[in-house]
């Protein structure tokens, strides 16, 4: 088959799943969403055959992502859809092409990383070598500020990076995670993490202390806040917020400031990270991390919702209803042929005691001729013995 064509489209799963649902939007009848749908998916195939992964995805994911905005159009019939298969078909190509690309989106990130690490490692050397003790202090200088350019760069972490955290060994006793979502969207999907916090950031108001944001700590979370200090790694999350995003009013920030610089009573072993896109980026990407991979966010009961991952666009919801149709349909067809198995079964009864009724009454009527005949014998034989004796009387007379 040879190797998959160089990735060229994007860097990023976030971004192939922006670019999948471009100008869906602007489709605004059911018919020209099946016309783009059909011509979308014939195209997702070549690319599929001639290897190229990302535009592949991008064209199976746009495919679904048209379907889910055609069904719930007015003058959409799913009567007279025909391309359920094709839906079933673009799922799990999305799904296998996802894993592909998302381990080879990591992997050339790690090679990045490792190259920067080592000019790094390269350029530090070059400088310790040829600097005097001057040098040496002005070296010592600058390496005292480089590390807060690197904590600026590393004060957040995309959903790869929390995946491979969460997915090691030792996760759970060293990575804590503050949700900052309202509880009523936390209850209906979070991380799959044991060390979690829900915390409800619309209550967190600039110039909030330490103390202030314990106090907005649930009693089941009270635990592993006394132990936040002891944690390799600290998480900030909401719904969709990014370092570059943010204000020094906005809540997460109120909050990463009072935890990291000014808790007089300790220190964290390092300074929190932000997620990237918060949950909805993780939705995206690995939507098996959270508890409901459906969940389409807080605005989905507006209809306006940004989506959730691949599962929430598919829902698979169009497919299962589909599927339960088909169920409901066959559900139907078995009560018919068993009313109809019963209707002929009580026809065929009906029948057989008609035929027994009938040849009872034939009986009857052969056993009436039987004794009919033969009274009529007998009142013979009676007229025969009356005529016999007559003419014996006549004779003797």
């Amino acid at each position: 088959m040879g190797d998959p064509v160089e990735l060229y489209m994007s860097k990023s799963m976030q971004e192939l799943n922006a670019r999948a649902e471009e100008n869906v939007k602007n489709i605004n009848s059911a018919r020209a969403g099946l016309n783009s749908m059909s011509k979308t998916y014939q195209a997702a195939e070549k690319a599929a055959i001639d290897r190229d992964e990302e535009r592949a995805y991008v064209l199976f994911m746009r495919t679904l992502f048209v379907y889910d905005r055609v069904r719930k159009m007015p003058d959409f019939k799913k009567s007279d859809f025909r391309m359920i298969k094709e839906m079933q078909k673009a799922t799990d190509q999305a799904e296998r092409l996802s894993t592909s690309l998302k381990e080879r989106y990591q992997r050339i990130e790690a090679e990045q990383l490792a190259k920067r690490l080592d000019a790094a490692a390269v350029d530090t050397t070059s400088k310790s070598s040829g600097s005097s003790d001057g040098g040496k202090q002005s070296t010592s200088s600058a390496a005292d500020k480089k590390p807060a350019t690197a904590t600026s760069a590393a004060g957040e972490l995309d959903s790869a990076a929390l995946y491979k955290l969460l997915k090691s060994p030792d996760a759970s006793p060293n990575v804590l995670v503050f949700d900052l979502r309202p509880p009523g969207e936390f209850s209906a999907c979070r991380l799959r993490h044991d060390c979690l916090i829900n915390i409800d950031g619309s209550l967190i108001k600039p110039g909030c202390s330490v103390s202030g944001v314990e106090a907005l700590v649930p009693p089941e979370g009270q635990t592993l806040w006394k132990a936040r200090r002891a944690m390799t790694h600290v998480i900030i999350m909401d719904w969709r917020s990014n370092d570059r995003s943010l204000n020094p009013q906005h809540p997460v920030q109120v909050f990463k400031d009072a935890i990291f610089k000014w808790d007089s009573a300790g220190t964290l072993k390092s300074e929190p990270l932000l997620l990237q896109r918060g949950l909805q980026g993780v939705l995206l990407a690995y939507p098996t991390l959270t508890t409901d991979p459906a969940y389409q966010g807080p605005d989905s009961s507006k209809g306006g919702g940004s989506g959730g991952g691949l599962a929430s666009i598919v829902a698979y919801p169009s497919l299962e209803d589909e599927s339960r149709r088909k169920l409901e349909e066959q559900r139907k067809a078995r009560i018919a042929a068993a009313a109809a198995a019963e209707a002929e079964a009580k026809a065929a009864e009906q029948k057989r005691n008609l035929k027994k009724s009938s040849g009872r009454r034939k009986r009857r009527l052969r056993r009436r001729r039987r004794l009919k005949r033969r009274l009529n014998e007998r009142s013979a034989t009676k007229r025969r013995l009356r005529v016999l004796l007559l003419c014996r009387l006549s004779i003797v007379r």
